[in-house]
């Protein structure tokens, strides 16, 4: 599950410029613009051949965090 957190990390990273550093902190607390999560979820269904529909299905954008994500991401690749 560290591969995918850092990914997810390296990603935000890479189209927004923005590092985070607290993987339980909401991703909403940081000016992240929508246009830069787009670009991370393209390169995040490309990575894992996972459906983000299916990953965003039902998640709570209160715990909106690099940890529930991964979390969430890793659980579908478990299951396929």
């Amino acid at each position: 599950m560290k591969e995918i957190i850092d990914f997810l990390v390296i990603s935000i990273n890479k189209y927004s410029k923005i590092t985070i550093d607290n993987i339980s902190e909401n991703i909403f607390e940081y000016d992240i613009s929508p246009l830069d999560m787009l670009y991370v979820v393209d390169e995040l269904e490309k990575e894992y051949q996972v459906s983000t529909r299916e990953i965003f299905h039902n998640f709570d954008y209160k715990s909106f965090t690099i940890a529930s994500l991964a979390e969430k991401i890793h659980s579908f690749l478990s299951v396929s």
